[in-house]
């Protein structure tokens, strides 16, 4: 098992030979990734000599959703394979099937599976269910290349609709892939409330998290990203929305064309589901006026969301990971005068793997941002003893079928 011991309590500092445990462990995860898939040379480097622990590892926060035991939590973020695209099927990424020695690695860690999908199989009872979600924060290290930028990083998981063996597509539609892409006109939550209602509560309280560890850290801004809208998504953003469509959950309907009849347009469910939800969780009590929302590449926002850096964006790479950190470090021109260190950027992460999951490798956010941190030493409880953990409180934007509330 990738260890966690010592990940259970937040301590102050950490014995020497808890340090070099640490330390080994990073040498034997590095050896762990095929070619060109490990998390950047440097990041190894500041493990080996002590320069990620008091500054970085203490950062990282691991937090839970609301039913989440702590137990179960630290499964999750603990038991990681080092890369997992799409369940390792037909030589995606570049990869063979097995892209690593599962065999060395369940010597070396004690895992053959991740945690996700552990708890997801044991948990069988009459019908599935889902472990419940999980998301890290830390600040790391990022190259960008120009020059080294220290960056607030939320590392959020989307549900996984890219693979039929995905837990996630396995709940959502049974082995009929009704979730995929090409599906997208018979979507199984286009049908079924409760999945809808679902596909829902997870993304409010995804962005609870969000939020709510940009208050912890004390920042002054969330800078969101389409967590859920590339390959995770499936047919997500394929399914399209007009004034006859009719969804499932009558709570979910009546919010649609309350939204139609204002003005708003939706090219698809998911730019529905992804807007509404951060708009009901950033306009929220607890939130509003506390937290501003931004953005900073050319994709579609909320109306809500702030562009960041109008300068930024235009620079060469500027709306990527990592370029866009320099520049936004560099701009003037920042909404509201924000400065790098005062914003928390999101990271769309997967179930399965390691922060940056196939790294260099991997042509993904989570991949780009990989490739360019330290992310996947600092967010990874075998190499990082000083993650703390956080329990969510019920998010007030859940529904349920005797509470559709929405805001």
């Amino acid at each position: 098992m990738l260890s966690a011991t010592g990940a259970k309590r937040q301590r102050v500092g950490l014995a020497s030979a808890e340090i070099e445990v640490a330390q080994a462990i990073a040498a034997r995860l590095e050896a762990t990734y095929p070619r060109g898939a490990a998390p950047p040379k440097w990041s190894f480097a500041m493990q080996k000599d002590g320069k990620l622990f008091d500054k970085y590892h203490k950062s990282a926060t691991c937090y839970r959703t609301y039913g989440v035991s702590a137990a179960d939590g630290l499964t999750l973020v603990s038991e990681r394979e080092p890369l997992n695209i799409a369940m390792h099927s037909d030589g995606s990424g570049g990869y063979d099937a097995n892209p690593y020695d599962l065999d060395a690695h369940k010597v070396n860690f004690g895992i053959d599976k991740s945690g996700y999908t552990k708890l997801f199989d044991e948990g069988f009872e009459g019908g599935w269910k889902l472990p419940g979600n999980i998301a890290v924060y830390c600040k790391s290290p990022v190259d960008t290349p120009i020059a080294m930028h220290d960056v607030h990083v939320m590392n959020l998981v989307g549900l996984a609709f890219d693979d039929p063996k995905q837990p996630d597509a396995i709940f959502f539609e049974g082995h009929h892939s009704r979730m995929l892409k090409g599906n997208h006109d018979c979507a199984s939550v286009m049908s079924d409330g409760g999945l809808l209602m679902h596909l829902w509560n997870h993304f409010v309280c995804m962005w609870d998290m969000a939020y709510r560890a940009a208050l912890d850290k004390n920042l002054k801004a969330v800078c969101l990203a389409r967590i859920n809208g590339g390959a995770f998504g499936g047919c997500l953003p394929d399914i399209p929305l007009n004034s006859t469509t009719k969804l499932p959950h009558a709570a979910l309907n009546n919010l649609l064309h309350k939204t139609l009849r204002e003005g708003k347009e939706w090219g698809s469910l998911y730019e529905f589901i992804y807007q509404e939800t951060t708009r009901v969780v950033a306009t929220a009590a607890r939130y509003d006026g506390k937290l501003h929302t931004v953005y900073c590449n050319n994709e579609q926002h909320p109306a809500h969301a702030q562009l960041l850096s109008n300068w930024a964006r235009t620079q060469l790479h500027g709306d990527r990971v990592p370029a866009c950190f320099h520049y936004i470090a560099e701009a003037d021109d920042t909404y509201l005068g924000l400065k790098l260190d005062d914003i928390l950027f999101l990271n769309a992460w997967d179930p399965h793997s390691i922060a940056g999951n196939g790294n260099g490798m991997d042509n993904s956010l989570d991949g780009f941002f990989g490739r360019s941190s330290a992310i996947g030493l600092i967010c990874c409880p075998c190499t990082n003893p000083l993650m703390s953990h956080v329990g969510m409180p019920a998010c007030s934007e859940y529904i349920t079928a005797d509470i559709p509330f929405i805001a």
